[in-house]
């Protein structure tokens, strides 16, 4: 008769089970180590590895899941944050773009308000809707209605651009009232508004407050003047901006911008525009003259006769091209 076999002990027992589960555990880790190589989400792979080994509770993988889903919906999150900054970005430049036109149509109005020779019929005029409104105004402080009527069609961009053109052109007739720190507060709050190039007002206000030579500072405004009244997307508006940038140098070193001829060809002009007594009835003829030979009271006097300080010199030697030709 064969002999019993033994009972089985837990002695006997252990050692099958630690070996079972260290091969699980080995195949769970190897198959980890694959998905991550594989880029598979973090929790995906602890669920995956839970599950083979069979050491995750059903409480650890809910934990999972939770983290997982949280990951989720925070990536979501950030992602429509995103988009909606990328949408509004985009509107402001287009709000930017179509309001581009305005704001140089007012600094023009505000610069040519000063001068008392503002035509309610003008282009500009019309197109910003305050012919009425300039029609009404009795003298150069009268801007409330003409403000009032800017900002309710275009904003308070348009009406402080209409303040920011007239307070430079005013600044021409006193150069020495833009190096105060009143007028280059408002001056740079104001440019601040026309353009949102933060570098270029910085360095227009560093400009004013640190020039104080009449002259420089009566040059120095009147080209801000023109380039806030030009489209700040040309090639010309960019150029102007790198020479303002670089302060009072960029302008001694450039000179004249708006024309093809160099400094010294257009003061030769000038001259000869002078010498045949042009000056007498063209105002703006004395203004280029007062600013180029750093004359504040011919300045003043030119504006107040009704020189437009936004005239390119150019413009004016096309006007009397009659004259430079008789002479040349």
């Amino acid at each position: 008769m064969d002999d019993p076999e033994p009972p089985a002990t837990d002695e006997g027992l252990v050692p099958h089970i630690r070996t079972s589960v260290l091969l699980a555990s080995l195949l769970a880790t190897a198959a980890g180590l694959l998905l991550y190589a594989l880029d598979i989400p973090g929790d995906d792979i602890y669920l995956f590895v839970a599950g083979l080994s069979g050491g995750a509770s059903v409480a650890e993988a809910a934990e999972a899941l939770e983290r997982r889903d949280a990951a989720r919906e925070h990536n979501e999150v950030l992602r429509r944050n995103q988009e909606l900054q990328d949408r509004v970005s985009a509107l402001n430049k287009q709000i930017r773009t179509m309001r581009e036109p305005a704001l140089r149509a007012a600094a023009a109005i505000g610069s040519a308000f000063v001068m008392r020779n503002t035509n309610p019929d003008s282009e500009d005029a019309v197109f910003l809707g305050v012919s009425d409104e300039l029609r009404a105004a009795h003298d150069v402080n009268d801007t409330y209605g003409i403000c009032r009527a800017m900002k309710t069609r275009w904003g308070t961009h348009a009406s402080e651009s209409f303040m920011l053109g007239r307070q430079l052109t005013g600044g021409l007739g006193d150069p020495t009232l833009l190096a105060q720190e009143e007028t280059r507060s408002l001056i740079r709050d104001r440019l601040g508004l026309r353009t949102d190039d933060t570098a270029l007002v910085a360095a227009v206000d560093l400009a004013l407050q640190a020039q104080v030579e009449p002259g420089a500072l009566m040059r120095y405004a009147g080209q801000v003047l023109r380039y806030i009244t030009m489209d700040s997307t040309s090639v010309k508006a960019k150029q102007l901006r790198a020479r303002l940038v670089r302060g009072h140098e960029g302008l001694e070193e450039d000179g004249p911008t708006t024309g093809d001829d160099s400094d010294s060809d257009f003061r030769r002009q000038l001259a000869i525009l002078v010498a045949a007594g042009v000056h007498e009835n063209d105002p703006d003829v004395r203004l280029f003259l007062g600013v180029l030979s750093q004359d504040t009271e011919m300045v003043a006097e030119a504006m107040a006769s009704g020189a437009n300080p936004n005239v390119p010199d150019i413009e004016i030697l096309r006007r009397h091209r009659s004259v430079l030709d008789a002479a040349e």
